[in-house]
């Protein structure tokens, strides 16, 4: 039947620890503005405030500051991030989703860093900063109810939020959690699309 229209095809997906390497670019900032000279920061999952010798009500605002900085627009590709641009013809649409901040200096900085490794990456939603996403995924659930919706995430929240959401979601892997069972876990970006989009 040619009136019968496929299922619309979207992704949604994380940006920092999941597309981009926040965590390199950040251990770079702490060396630079905090005297950090101890083991990479992305490798050992220790608390970051012991790491940089301070409390953990400092922590956001390191993050927010490194958020604003000029290297906040120099993330590189997490792993094999850059897989993406060979894989948009198989959505009709590519959301990040990212609570890195929505003041105008990130939405630039951010901005400025994706049209360089992710051109067509068109739609990005910004969310007030370490803001979790349970609102914002009901709302594109039910804006694409009749979607096909995949998400990635390396925040198991947001994961086990879109999980009950009825959307193939799975999380990053990170050594800064221990996502529960229930949880798809994927090492790379290859893994996810082998796993959950195939």
């Amino acid at each position: 039947n040619l009136n019968t229209r496929l299922k619309m095809k979207i992704l949604i997906t994380d940006i920092d620890d999941t597309l981009l390497d926040w965590s390199k670019r950040f251990d770079i900032f702490a060396r630079k503005h905090f005297d950090y000279n101890g083991i990479a920061l992305s490798k050992k999952p220790q608390r970051l405030w012991d790491a940089l010798n301070t409390t953990k009500e400092n922590i956001p605002e390191f993050m927010k500051a490194h958020n604003e900085s000029s290297e906040f627009a120099q993330l590189e590709y997490l792993n094999d991030s850059e897989i993406l641009n060979n894989v948009f013809d198989k959505f009709d649409k590519i959301i990040g989703l990212t609570s890195c901040g929505d003041t105008p200096i990130v939405k630039t900085l951010r901005q400025n860093n994706l049209k360089k490794l992710f051109p067509e990456l068109t739609e990005v939603i910004y969310l007030p900063f370490l803001a979790q996403k349970d609102e914002v995924l009901k709302e594109l659930a039910s804006q694409y109810n009749d979607a096909e919706i995949y998400m990635i995430d390396d925040n198991i929240y947001d994961v086990a939020d879109a999980l009950t959401l009825a959307m193939k979601a799975a999380a990053y892997n990170t050594p800064f959690h221990k996502p529960d069972e229930y949880i798809p876990v994927v090492n790379n970006m290859s893994e996810f699309f082998e796993k959950i989009v195939k």
